[in-house]
């Protein structure tokens, strides 16, 4: 097994995670960004950076939390899209 640094860690955690989410996402096209974040909270992965990645790669990220407002459903949105 090699050593690897936090760096590589991070980016090895970030891209295995990515997979499972994008198999969920490629029968329909879609990812709900809930979802994301339960499935980035385990690991510890920043959910919005992983929604900005998914959605570059052409997946919809639909911001359709029943649980929460409109509103915070926008905020949520919103914060995807100022990432970088």
């Amino acid at each position: 097994m090699t050593n690897e640094t936090a760096e590589q860690k991070e980016i090895r955690m970030f891209n295995f995670y990515k997979k499972d989410l994008e198999k969920l996402g490629k029968e329909n096209g879609y990812i709900r960004m809930n979802v994301i974040e339960y499935v980035c909270g385990f690991p510890k992965i920043n959910a919005f950076e992983m929604a900005k990645t998914l959605k570059d790669d052409g997946y919809n990220i639909l911001f359709d939390d029943s649980s929460i407002s409109r509103t915070e459903n926008e905020k949520k949105r919103r914060k995807v899209e100022k990432i970088a």
